[in-house]
């Protein structure tokens, strides 16, 4: 179990290893082990007391990530681990390292240069995503949604579709205005261009196109539908899936949830089941 913790002003909780410990000097998000007669929920709140003394207010399922580590020294064999990370909106408590562990409070893009265990690497993707993304059609439409949007710890995004023009001046404005308010931009591949860098913070791809080269920072997704459009995007290198297909249901949705990599769920349509494996909810309207 592992717990992100994001502060009231959207940065994240994590903890550095101490010696001792496998991978000592790494970074994390706290958490540990759940036991065989816990549920994931009770497991999760029970390690965030014991490691670092507070109680568990608030808290929403963020990712599921296997990975194997590959065999150390002293003849230590490969170790398999599945995370199951939430994010943690909500507790009582000042939060402390309780097993001697170094805290630090980051910005979901700054850790993207943090020495963090391998297996957190896709936790990182699904902070820097906003829980919630929303059509934006036009700048006009954009500043003004933007502006009366509630506001939460969670991350609101804006889906740039449609003619954006990316060498106006007033666009430009519009777009440095809503990214200085904390939410996240992203575009189409069909949108994307030189100019349009400096503003978004990630662009999706749609299944038929060829992924371009990315500037550093920004997020690369694909569409898929598919577990082989899955495992596709995953070998293409991408960070993140678009499932837009609202026949899939969520039994569908948690077999593409297997590659590892975060979902942004087209929430538009119901979905049977729901939208459990979803890290993003796309609102395509």
């Amino acid at each position: 179990m592992a717990g992100a913790l994001v502060g009231k002003d959207g940065r994240v909780l994590i903890a550095q290893r101490p010696e001792g410990k496998a991978h000592a000097g790494k970074w994390e998000f706290p958490g540990g082990k759940k036991h065989p007669a816990e549920v994931p929920q009770q497991g999760l709140y029970r390690e965030l007391v014991e490691e670092l003394g507070i109680e568990v207010t608030e808290a929403r399922p963020l990712l599921k990530v296997r990975h194997e580590y590959a065999a150390g020294v002293a003849g230590e064999l490969p170790r398999r681990v599945l995370i199951d990370a939430w994010v943690v909106t909500g507790w009582r408590g000042l939060p402390a390292g309780l097993d001697g562990q170094r805290l630090q409070w980051v910005t979901p893009e700054a850790l993207e240069n943090i020495d963090l265990l391998e297996a957190d690497a896709p936790l990182v993707t699904a902070l820097r995503l906003p829980a919630v993304l929303a059509r934006a059609t036009d700048a006009v439409s954009l500043r003004a949604r933007a502006a009366r949007a509630p506001r939460s710890r969670e991350r609101l995004g804006w889906w740039l579709d449609g003619a954006w023009d990316f060498n106006d001046s007033h666009t430009h404005e519009v777009l440095a205005e809503v990214r200085g308010r904390g939410d996240v931009l992203l575009a189409g591949g069909a949108q994307w261009c030189a100019a349009a860098g400096e503003y978004l913070d990630g662009v999706v791809w749609s299944a038929g196109e060829e992924p371009q080269a990315l500037p550093a920072g920004l997020l690369a997704g694909q569409e898929a539908n598919t577990l082989l459009e899955a495992h596709a995007a995953v070998k293409a290198g991408m960070r993140f899936l678009c499932v837009r297909d609202p026949a899939l249901d969520a039994q569908a949705l948690a077999v593409l949830g297997t590659v590892g990599l975060p979902l942004v769920v087209d929430a538009t349509s119901p979905r049977e089941g729901g939208h459990e494996a979803a890290t993003t909810k796309l609102w395509w309207r």
